[in-house]
């Protein structure tokens, strides 16, 4: 007997017996049993791979065929087998075997005969034949039968546990990587972005995000990944079977949604678990990870709703009334609950929000206390960003520029501005990331403070030329503080609004210490520094702004092919050979001072006549100490 039919007995023996352990699979048998791989065979199609039906006598197989075979691939292909390896659940798709054939290829190159490898990686699953939950979520004839939701909802939190257990984070959980079955049971599928976590591990750093889907976690800007990732995840795919959006989730519409299509049916079990569903997501979204439930805790909550009489007065009042629903999220959810309290709540007096939706109630105490400076940065949610803009309104509009709209936004204790990024393909996500890595970690009085972000995609079905395909709608937010006095840009006239000495030399000033800060401890280089992304504050306080080019870097020099300019403030070492360094936002700073010295940047300032010109202004606009300073310099 070959190897090839000794292997396929094998496999038939493994579809009847589910304790067989995984096996080394040919890659000649892959090829038969796929009909090489034929396109009537084609099952699936992800980001990473190709998925194709295997046909067995006693069955069907699934065969995952990835894209290329490249480095990054060979280390995605082993760590997706070390984890599969690992894992036997009801879940999570069973693993059957890998193939890692190599062969050696003679090809012509340089007008040489060179032996080349040619690498196969495959990987064998059961078949699952429900398709996936993406699927399901997007059917609306299915998507409103409550009772297979739960069951959907509790299997991904029990395949999850178990991978937790395991130490493995899948690292890209999405409706496209969890199948069904005949019987609506959901399959945890997808490890070629897992991390196997080893012993005391919490967290691993990622240099780029490889994700295949939907919203990440705030985290992952930083190129964090913890287990709280898939939890965050976990969210968003509850998100969408309450709802059939990514959108967080409001209980109250949620609960009066569902008991408006269950009408009569809609019993106070399915109620309740809808309810607790709800409150499990809100809890899964947060934007702090350590306040994110344990796969533990979620189980916990959901076998001690199992065995609880549904509360139906309380679930009665918290439908007919948003602030007893406010109270009910806040008692709710004992075994979840270990998160602090909001240190303020939603206060009733100068200013009430009325019927405002729960979630944005939450997000809208977190963006006040971040304001306040008693949180730190992190995700924001659209409708929020929409609400405190009046959804983008033109009134509420305070600038434009290459990348983007600003707006004001109006929060409960003062004002914010956001700023829209533009839906254009040339604003790169990585231009979005590179902002938002740049500022997240950044405090400094001469630095516009970051609130917040929010990074929202959708997609719509549309008409092209006569062919229906899915558009992705795409929102890139960015939230600061409110600068009311403009942008430095506003100020340099000829007389330069007639600033004295003193206001212009602290502003000079202000810049070099923001410059520096950058530089020394954050070691970022901002690329795009001139007069219209350097704000002033009432006190004329200069802060610098817009890091959409910026980038980390502690290299002294670093060439880039592709780039954008500021003209008259980029310097020549980059404009025309690439090259860029700290030096580089040097340059841009020397043009800059030399506008606010002599209100041009058109040549170099004679710093003779500048002295004549300032002379008389120094005995009254400048301490002993800055006058020191100013003739040092």
């Amino acid at each position: 007997m070959d190897y090839e039919t000794s292997a396929r007995n094998r496999l038939e023996d493994m579809l009847l017996d589910e304790s067989a352990e995984p096996i080394i699979l040919p890659l000649s048998l892959l090829r038969a049993i796929t009909n090489d791989f034929s396109y009537d065979r084609e099952i699936g199609n992800g980001a990473f791979a190709v998925v194709y039906k295997g046909v067995l006598q006693n069955g069907t197989v699934a065969v995952k065929k990835p894209f290329h075979t490249f480095e990054r691939d060979e280390e995605r292909f082993n760590q997706e087998v070390r984890c599969l390896r690992r894992v036997r659940h009801k879940n999570i798709i069973r693993f059957l075997g890998y193939c890692a054939d190599t062969q050696g290829e003679m090809h012509v190159y340089n007008g040489k005969d060179v032996m080349a490898d040619r690498r196969s990686r495959l990987l064998c699953l059961e078949y699952v034949a429900g398709g996936s939950l993406n699927n399901y979520i997007t059917d609306v004839s299915l998507r409103f039968q409550w009772r297979i939701n739960y069951q959907i909802i509790r299997g991904i939190c029990e395949g999850l546990h178990h991978l937790h257990k395991e130490s493995i984070v899948h690292s890209d959980l999405g409706p496209n990587n969890i199948l069904l079955d005949d019987s609506m049971v959901p399959k945890i599928c997808g490890f070629g972005n897992s991390v196997l976590f080893h012993e005391d591990q919490k967290q691993e750093i990622i240099e780029t995000s490889t994700r295949s889907q939907g919203h990440l976690a705030p985290e992952r800007f930083h190129g964090v990944i913890t287990f709280k990732t898939d939890i965050y995840d976990l969210g968003v795919i509850i998100t969408e079977i309450l709802t059939g959006q990514k959108e967080y989730p409001s209980i109250v519409n949620v609960m009066e949604g569902w008991r408006n299509w269950l009408g009569a049916s809609g019993e106070d079990t399915m109620l309740e678990q809808i309810r607790v569903c709800a409150e499990i997501c809100i809890r899964c979204l947060d934007s702090n990870p350590n306040k994110r439930p344990a796969t533990q805790n979620i189980i916990e909550a959901l076998v001690e709703m199992e065995s609880m009489t549904p509360d139906t007065e309380r679930i009665i009042e918290m439908l007919n009334d948003t602030e007893s629903m406010i109270e009910f999220i806040k008692d709710g959810m004992g075994t979840l609950l270990q998160a602090e309290e909001p240190s303020n709540g939603v206060q009733q007096g100068t200013r009430t929000i009325s019927r405002m939706e729960s979630s944005e109630i939450m997000e809208l105490n977190i963006l006040e206390r971040i304001l306040a400076g008693s949180e730190e940065p992190n995700h924001l949610d659209l409708p929020l960003v929409q609400r405190i803009t009046e959804n983008f309104s033109e009134k509420k509009r305070i600038g434009v520029g290459g990348c983007g709209e600003v707006y004001k936004g109006i929060i409960q204790n003062g004002v914010v501005a956001v700023k829209r990024l533009f839906k254009s393909r040339t604003i790169k996500d990585k231009m979005f990331h590179r902002e938002v890595k740049s500022l997240i970690t950044v405090r400094h009085h001469n630095i516009v403070r970051f609130l917040g972000y929010c990074s929202f995609t959708s997609e719509r079905v549309a008409s092209f030329e006569g062919v229906t395909i899915m558009v992705d709608i795409r929102e890139r937010l960015l939230c600061f503080e409110y600068i009311s006095n403009g942008s430095l840009e506003s100020h340099l006239t000829d007389e330069l609004r007639g600033l004295d000495w003193h206001t212009r030399y602290e502003i000079i000033v202000g810049i070099c210490k923001g410059l520096f800060y950058l530089h020394k401890e954050k070691h970022i280089v901002h690329m795009d520094l001139k007069p219209a992304n350097i704000l002033l504050d009432d006190d004329m306080v200069p802060k610098i702004t817009d890091f959409g080019l910026s980038r980390h870097d502690t290299n002294s020099q670093t060439t880039t092919t592709s780039r954008l300019i500021s003209p008259g403030y980029c310097a020549p070492e980059y404009l025309f050979e690439g090259k860029s360094s700290s030096k580089s936002d040097i340059y841009s700073l020397g043009v800059i001072i030399t506008e606010v010295v002599t209100g041009s940047r058109k040549k170099m300032p004679n710093i003779t006549k500048v002295r004549v010109i300032y002379e008389y202004m120094l005995p009254l606009h400048l301490t002993p100490f800055h006058r020191y300073a100013y003739m040092d310099v």
